[in-house]
């Protein structure tokens, strides 16, 4: 999701490289956090509960650099948003 240079930053400045690293390593574990709360033996609802936690935090994070992505930050926020509403409908479905 945030793979560009971020134009507005100094990019010479090893502090704002650093900042964009460890945003980039945030989104990356809050993602996979997200996958293994759905793919883990827990209580579905509190998988669902953990998931959602986890984007948001994701989406947070875009909300912070949203002036850097440009139309990237509405569209991945839009699919991210999409993907949390979509979830608690798995927390009632039982397979046959």
């Amino acid at each position: 999701m945030i793979s560009h240079t971020c134009t507005g930053w100094p990019t010479g400045s090893s502090a704002t490289k650093s900042v964009i690293r460890g945003l980039k390593r945030v989104v990356r574990d809050e993602m996979k956090s997200a996958g293994t709360n759905l793919s883990g033996g827990r209580n579905r609802d509190e998988a669902i509960h953990g998931a959602r936690k986890s984007i948001k935090k994701v989406r947070a994070i875009l909300r912070l650099v949203s002036a850097e992505l440009g139309g990237a930050h509405e569209r991945e926020n839009a699919r991210l948003r999409d993907v949390a509403r979509r979830l608690p409908s798995f927390a009632t479905y039982s397979p046959s």
